[in-house]
């Protein structure tokens, strides 16, 4: 494999773990398939991680990696972790280049270059027939279905074959978004309540194209967050379920805090 880079942009591998990845693939090299790093508290073990599986995938063909987590928080704080690794060859992020699946139901991803998960979310994968769930996450009945998740794997290879993914933070994604929805309003300016709801041909397919913007957008910037946006909506109509409650709020556009 090419030489270890040490030092890019503003990240720099310590001591330690240049000696842990060296070691490692020397190891590797040497046919022998398992292999443990121990490493102190504090010393940079997920970006070591990172770093190897980058140049095992980018160099050596690995088709697949688990990276595995004994708990569901833990996972999310990796992917975000992997989410925000810069490569040293090309300045992208990780997800720029390679799929990573934080694994939060029983389908493995096929195109996933990085699979994270739980063991006991593993055993149930391997096992279809048991259902196991992580104890943070036992209130939930619904994770990102696999349509909202092909669509953002469908958005992630268009962004990556333009190489548009360096302009794709954060920032940029939301600012896009509140562009994107306030055009929707353009098709309903200066008309009556009732003529909003009949929209005409060709209003109704514009309006169409604009949400699609809209949802786009906002699937962009919860894979860029990390976050699984059907279940955030789930924890969100939990919580207006607690602040409207029916008796209280039917018929009523008042405000919680006015009821």
């Amino acid at each position: 494999m090419p030489e270890l880079v040490t030092e890019w942009g503003d990240h720099k591998l310590w001591p330690t773990q240049i000696t842990a990845i060296r070691n490692l693939e020397k190891s590797l090299a040497q046919g022998r398939p398992r292999a443990l790093i121990q490493m102190a508290t504090g010393s940079g073990k997920t970006f070591t991680a990172i770093s190897f599986i980058y140049r095992l995938i980018k160099y050596a063909g690995a088709r697949r990696v688990l990276f595995l987590v004994d708990r569901g928080n833990l996972g999310r704080q990796t992917k975000k972790e992997f989410d925000q690794y810069v490569s040293p060859v090309n300045n992208f992020k990780f997800g720029e280049e390679y799929i990573v699946q934080h694994l939060s139901d029983n389908n493995l991803d096929k195109p996933a270059r990085v699979v994270i998960s739980t063991t006991q979310r593993m055993y149930c994968t391997k096992r279809r027939d048991v259902r196991v769930m992580e104890p943070e996450q036992s209130w939930r009945t619904i994770s990102m279905s696999d349509s909202v998740k092909g669509l953002a794997r469908a958005l992630q290879q268009f962004a990556r074959d333009r190489e548009w993914g360096k302009f794709h933070s954060p920032k940029n994604l939301a600012s896009a978004l509140v562009v994107e929805a306030r055009e929707l309003l353009e098709h309903s300016q200066w008309l009556t309540e009732e003529q909003s709801r009949n929209l005409p041909e060709p209003s109704r397919s514009a309006v169409a194209a604009e949400a699609a913007d809209v949802l786009l957008y906002l699937i962009q910037l919860c894979t860029a967050l990390g976050i699984d946006p059907i279940a955030a909506a789930q924890d969100k109509l939990r919580v207006n379920a607690e602040m409207y409650p029916v008796e209280r709020s039917r018929g009523t556009n008042k405000k919680h805090d006015q009821l």
